[in-house]
């Protein structure tokens, strides 16, 4: 093996062992084939070995250490690489250094993987190892991340890790993976993994996009006050020519439970399905948590209905939007038949996005931002009589679930009835048509109209009811009787109740 690492080449003892290569069945494989921390030790650190490494580094491929491993604080000016290998115990690393790159890929390791407040200045290579738990925290690579294919049986905790990109993907955790407080310059990619425990995320900086595609999260994940400089992507399975491509039932498969992004902040589309991907499946009373999250964009991607059932919900039972901000619908690379943007129908938006707020009980306390939030959006776009449908609709429901006063119930219920919350300011002139023709009714049958010289009634009858309209004199002259002069106390009183209502709701105090 030496021999071998001298002349630059890998040493590969699956080829001199007849391809045995799984590490699974080291069992068969001979006891030429275990190497010690001695052997390491003495040709990575000690001279005249150390310095004997040629330029590529040292490669090593299917040995077995069955004795724990501990190089913690070593220094290494080359590349290492331990492939397909097996670590029957701990690999300790605490410390280590290297100029290039670490890999492991392949290996399985039975104890425990160990880098804490280690430094690998190229890349960490991690891709289809079998690992029982590993401990990241203050690793620091300023290369890439990779670990494709993996699995991590135990606990993952990468807290306040720093990396240049992190490419975790078709990766399986069994326990809880912790990445608090981690920072990622580029693209943190996370597509069709795993967690079977719980995610945590918090405080974590991503320079780019945060990658969920098709990510398979059986228990709540924690992304508290995140910072993604690119798109936060929640996308399902990617699409397919038909539905009779997925022969893998896998693919269907993926699905998030609840997910908490409390004071995230995405720079650029916070994405739930894109043109090239279905929207994501989320479990049964799946909540996901918005409060306080500001986005540029929402993306909302429909189901396409020649590729897939269009019943398929793009949103969790539950959403908390307390607080979330964006600044547009939809983003650039969409195909607006599926996409639900501005074009989007106001009755899918009452139906699919605010269905939470309006539901008793709720499971989260009720406010009138989340209408505003879209109201203020669709106006910008232009949309501005359906933002007012969206925001009448807010006040309908802060009606019937918020917990309001007596006194507040019928303010908001004569707003509601005379001018729609100042939304659909009709109602009024509606209410100053009823009550001109009832007045002109009242006059003819009670014979009033005839006494006084009003054959119709309707000038008369327009002067007593609004304060602001003054048509002839002699009308405040006149002295009905009997029930008819009760009647038009009551129409001048609504008059002045009419006009306070239409003129707070143009001036736009009641919204």
């Amino acid at each position: 093996m030496w021999k071998q690492v001298c002349e630059g080449r890998e040493a590969d003892l699956i080829r001199t062992y007849n391809g045995l290569n799984n590490p699974h069945n080291a069992g068969r494989w001979p006891n030429t084939r275990d190497l010690r921390q001695r052997f390491l030790e003495t040709i990575l650190l000690h001279e005249p070995y150390r310095s004997a490494i040629p330029r590529g580094g040292v490669k090593i491929r299917g040995a077995r250490f069955r004795e724990p491993i501990n190089l913690e604080n070593a220094h290494v000016t080359f590349d290492l690489a331990l492939l397909k290998s097996r670590f029957d115990s701990d690999l300790k690393l605490a410390g280590f250094e290297t100029d290039h790159s670490l890999s492991l890929a392949g290996s399985m390791i039975a104890g425990e993987l160990s880098l804490q407040s280690a430094h690998i200045e190229r890349n960490f290579i991690t891709s289809d190892a079998k690992l029982s738990s590993i401990k990241l925290l203050l690793l620091k690579i300023d290369g890439i991340l990779l670990m494709e294919m993996a699995s991590v049986t135990g606990d993952a905790d990468m807290n306040a890790i720093i990396a240049k990109d992190a490419q975790v993907v078709d990766t399986q955790f069994f326990k809880d993976v912790k990445i608090q407080e981690a920072e990622i310059g580029g693209d943190f990619n996370m597509q069709r993994s795993t967690v079977i425990g719980n995610f945590d995320l918090t405080s974590s900086q991503i320079g780019d996009s945060l990658l969920l595609w098709q990510i398979t999260l059986r228990k709540p994940a924690t992304l508290h006050y995140v910072s993604i400089g690119g798109n936060l992507d929640l996308s399902g399975s990617a699409h397919l020519k038909n539905s009779g491509e997925c022969k893998d039932p896998e693919c269907l498969r993926s699905s998030l439970n609840s997910i908490d992004l409390t004071g995230a902040k995405i720079g650029q589309a916070l994405r739930f399905g894109s043109r090239d991907r279905r929207p994501p499946h989320w479990d049964p009373g799946a909540t996901l948590i918005l409060r306080n999250v500001a986005a540029r964009d929402l993306q909302i991607q429909n189901e396409n209905p020649a590729q897939w059932n269009p019943t398929r919900e793009p949103l969790p039972d539950y959403l908390d939007l307390s607080g979330f901000t964006y600044n547009h619908l939809s983003a650039l690379d969409v195909d607006p038949k599926y996409t639900v943007t501005e074009n989007q129908d106001v009755s899918w938006w009452l139906e699919h996005w605010f269905k939470h707020l309006c539901s008793k009980p709720s499971p989260v306390p009720f406010t009138l931002q989340p209408y505003e939030q879209l109201g203020a959006v669709l106006s910008n776009l232009g949309q501005k009589e359906k933002a007012d449908d969206i925001l009448y609709e807010g006040k309908n429901c802060e009606l019937s679930v918020a917990p309001l006063s007596r006194n507040t119930i019928i303010w908001m219920g004569m707003q509601k009835i005379l001018i729609g919350y100042g939304y659909r300011i009709y109602y009024a002139w509606a209410w100053i048509f009823i009550f001109i023709t009832l007045g002109v009714m009242v006059l003819r049958l009670s014979g009033e109209g005839k006494r006084n010289g009003l054959p119709y009634g309707v000038a008369y009858t327009i002067d007593t009811l609004l304060p602001i309209v003054h048509l002839r004199e002699a009308h405040y002259k006149i002295d009905l009787n009997g029930w008819a002069r009760y009647y038009f106390y009551l129409h001048k009183v609504m008059g002045y109740v009419l006009a306070s209502f239409l003129i707070a709701g143009l001036s736009g105090l009641t919204k």
